[in-house]
C-alpha cells in the first residue's frame, strides 16, 4: 500500500514523491519487524501535502544544524578547554558528559524526523483509483 507519510492516507492515484531509503528508516523498519508492527507500506509525500512537508523538513534540518553547533560547543567546553588547562581529571567526566548529552540532543531530534523525498514525482494510480 502506498500511504502519504504527512496526512497518513493511502495514494490511490495522483502524483507523489517517494521517500529516500536511508539508514534510520531501515533501522524503523527492522524494530517494526521484530515487534510485528510491520505494515510493508511504500512511503510517499502526495503533491497535496508537499508544502506541509517542506516546512516539517525545513525544520528537521535546521534542528540538526542546531544539534551540531551545540555538539562543537560541549566538546570545546568540556573537552578542549581541560585539555590547555591540563586538568585531565576533568576531561575523562567532561567527555563523558559531552557524550551523554549528545545522545539525549540527537534521540530528542530523532522524535522528529522527516525523510528526505525524491525530486521527481511518481505518478500513482491510472485515473480510475486503481493502484499500480
Amino acid at each position: 500500500m502506498k500511504v502519504d507519510i504527512i496526512s497518513q492516507e493511502e495514494i490511490k492515484n495522483g502524483k507523489a514523491y517517494k521517500v529516500k531509503s536511508d539508514p534510520i528508516l531501515e533501522l524503523i523498519a527492522t524494530i517494526k519487524k521484530k515487534l510485528k508492527t510491520y505494515q510493508g507500506n511504500e512511503l510517499y509525500v502526495k503533491e497535496e501535502s508537499l508544502e506541509k512537508y517542506k516546512e516539517i523538513r525545513k525544520n528537521f534540518e535546521k534542528s540538526v544544524q542546531f544539534f551540531a553547533i551545540v555538539v562543537v560547543a560541549l566538546l570545546i567546553v568540556f573537552v578542549v578547554l581541560p585539555i590547555l588547562n591540563g586538568s585531565w581529571g576533568a576531561l575523562l567526566s567532561g567527555f563523558a558528559l559531552t557524550v551523554l548529552l549528545s545522545f539525549l540532543m540527537f534521540a530528542l531530534i530523532l522524535k522528529n524526523y522527516i525523510p528526505a523525498i525524491e525530486d521527481t514525482p511518481e505518478e500513482i494510480g491510472d485515473g480510475n483509483g486503481e493502484q499500480d
